[in-house]
């Protein structure tokens, strides 16, 4: 990771304790790569399955998929197997909406067709896609399967992915890398009489004001690109392939649920407190991963029964002093929420809107590695070269 992230042992201007790079900032980042480079295909091909399943749905009854909607519950009766569904506070819960979509229906053909023809068929705890798993973690599948109900957070996931990967190997500010667009990192030019390898093209945010020395609330076009090496311009490629509209980073997509911020900013860029849920559900759900698949004790380094800290802030070098209260994010650090609520299985809520939070407590430097850091020695490959 010393070609990606620099040293700390010289004396910095900033008086805020930096963020730990062997104990936050090293394991988050070999593993925000891992899933851009080993898990995003599987990850956009379980996604595309699930839209086309939903897509599928009718929300009407559809005569012609009455049949249809009997034989596919017969054939689990046939089977003897359970029929698909997720856990819902606890409990096994029918998954409608995938029944619907395989069968071309409505939910409410779905509903009666179970009561028909299933009525004594048990529950599954959860309904797999028939996407293949080619990702490989430790010399074996990274998941045995994606579920119905895993896609749209796996998405998120390789999102947030993607905005570490950037932050961290660009020097990008928060709000700049949150406003990228589609096309901003364009190949570089054959017939270039001076090449300069790939570059990333967008807006500045600080001091940016205009000729009446008004602030501009969009920011200005930057003068100088910022320099992409090769795990930034595939973590771009790979948010363009997900992209569906102008912005890599909308607050709202087919594969976020609703919040009231994205009611209230319909279309615009996330903010960097809803990335900051974001990256706390991130890494929630990795330390929660490399539990599942026991990689911490298969390590055998010492300390490493310590999870990744849930909220490690977003920014790639801490502020002078923290920014005021009420202004926008710009400083080059967004601060986390005191107490992220977020679970494995549910992404911290996306809040649109300005930084408005109250002011965080300098996140203490520790010297403890984490279960994901021995994880990630052990099964990452080399940092790819520059490109």
């Amino acid at each position: 990771m010393r070609d990606y992230l620099p040293r700390t042992e010289s004396a910095n201007e900033n008086g805020t304790s930096p963020i730990h790079p062997a104990a936050v900032m090293s394991p988050l980042l070999i593993w925000a790569m891992r899933f851009v480079d080993d898990f995003a295909d599987d990850t956009l091909t379980a996604w595309q399955e699930h839209h086309t399943l939903t897509a599928r749905i009718r929300p009407h009854a559809n005569p012609a998929a009455s049949a249809a909607m009997r034989k596919l519950v017969e054939q689990f009766a046939a089977e003897n197997r359970p029929l698909p569904g997720r856990i819902h506070n606890g409990r096994p819960m029918l998954a409608i909406s995938y029944l619907a979509g395989r069968a071309n229906a409505s939910k409410e053909q779905a509903s009666h067709a179970v009561r028909a023809y299933g009525p004594h068929l048990p529950v599954a705890a959860e309904s797999p896609l028939g996407s293949p798993i080619r990702g490989r973690l430790g010399g074996r599948a990274w998941l045995e399967h994606i579920t119905f109900h895993e896609a749209p957070q796996l998405m998120h996931r390789l999102s947030t992915a993607c905005l570490i990967v950037i932050l961290y190997l660009t020097g990008m500010r928060p709000d700049e890398a949150l406003e990228l667009r589609v096309g901003c990192c364009p190949e570089p030019g054959t017939d270039d009489p001076h090449p300069h390898g790939y570059q990333i093209h967008g807006n500045y945010f600080k001091d940016a004001r205009d000729g009446d020395g008004k602030h501009v609330v969009g920011g200005l076009p930057r003068d100088t690109p910022w320099t992409a090496i090769a795990p930034v311009v595939r973590a771009v490629r790979v948010l363009e392939r997900m992209a569906d509209g102008p912005l890599l980073f909308p607050v709202k997509t087919a594969w976020a649920s609703t919040t009231s911020g994205s009611r209230k900013r319909r279309g615009e860029a996330l903010t960097c407190q809803g990335a900051n849920g974001r990256i706390a559900a991130f890494t929630a759900w990795l330390n929660d991963y490399a539990a599942r698949r026991n990689h911490p004790r298969r390590s055998g380094r010492p300390g490493s029964g310590q999870p990744l800290p849930a909220n490690p802030r977003l920014a790639h070098r801490p502020p002078a002093r923290r920014p005021r209260r009420g202004s926008r994010c710009s400083t080059g650090t967004c601060a986390p929420p005191r107490s992220p609520t977020a679970t494995p299985d549910k992404p911290a809520t996306d809040h649109a809107g300005s930084s408005t939070s109250k002011p965080h407590e300098p996140w203490p430097t520790t010297s403890t590695p984490s279960p994901i850091a021995s994880t990630a020695a052990n099964t990452s490959p080399d940092p790819p070269p520059a490109a």
